[in-house]
């Protein structure tokens, strides 16, 4: 089960989506975000797994919390992924 890391527009914003994902029986935490994935300084995301990943999006997009960026960690470091 490879990690995924959903970025977004600040903490709060994090905040709002891993609640959002815990309600709907999504395991999610709030994470800053690995300097190799932000250029913007301290930047916050959800962590979760690949596996909850396209169910995550679609939730947090009926949410009104759409993403901006999705990373999955492989064997190779982050890769991003549609998001």
């Amino acid at each position: 089960m490879a990690e995924c890391m959903l970025t977004s527009r600040g903490e709060t914003r994090a905040r709002l989506m891993a609640g959002e994902l815990g309600k709907k029986g999504i395991p999610a935490a709030l994470r800053r975000l690995p300097a190799e994935l932000t250029r913007e300084g301290c930047a916050y995301g959800v962590a979760l797994s690949s596996e909850e990943l396209p169910r995550a999006m679609h939730l947090l997009r009926v949410a009104g919390f759409p993403p901006r960026k999705a990373f999955i960690r492989g064997e190779d470091g982050w890769r991003e992924v549609g998001a």
